[in-house]
């Protein structure tokens, strides 16, 4: 008899975490398996898709593929959205061309700070200090 595997917390991720699925990095790559195959939920959002493909446009296949699975979820930059990722920005006195970074942190927040895939945790610390990071 097998044990049920628990769910692992959901994870999101960011732009970098994303180019580094899409160039096959094996440590991210490992990663994001072991949140999927314990019934875990990837959350990745709109900005950091976009950024993704903005940086790397080759790699836009890959990420869809990424998204298309049925345990990731797209954090869509609503208009209730926006304005929280907006106000988030404000307060860090950010530059708004870290808008993708503040998405980011609000994905994480709003699901009870769960941690993020990142390989860029200068820019998301500068926006919220206490977030769990997990570096690749």
């Amino acid at each position: 008899m097998t044990t049920p595997t628990t769910p692992t917390r959901p994870r999101v991720l960011d732009a970098a975490a994303l180019l580094a699925e899409a160039r096959g990095e094996t440590y991210v790559m490992a990663a994001i398996n072991v949140v999927l195959r314990s019934g875990g939920e990837l959350i990745v959002p709109a900005g950091a898709i976009s950024a993704a493909i903005a940086t790397r446009p080759a790699a836009e296949p890959r990420l869809l593929a990424l998204i298309e699975r049925d345990q990731v979820h797209v954090d869509n930059l609503t208009g209730a959205t926006a304005r929280r990722v907006g106000r988030l920005l404000a307060r860090s006195k950010l530059p708004i061309e870290l808008l993708p970074a503040a998405h980011v942190v609000h994905a994480a927040t709003d699901r009870d700070r769960c941690p993020v895939f990142t390989g860029d945790p200068a820019i998301l610390r500068q926006v919220d200090p206490n977030l769990t990071l997990d570096e690749i």
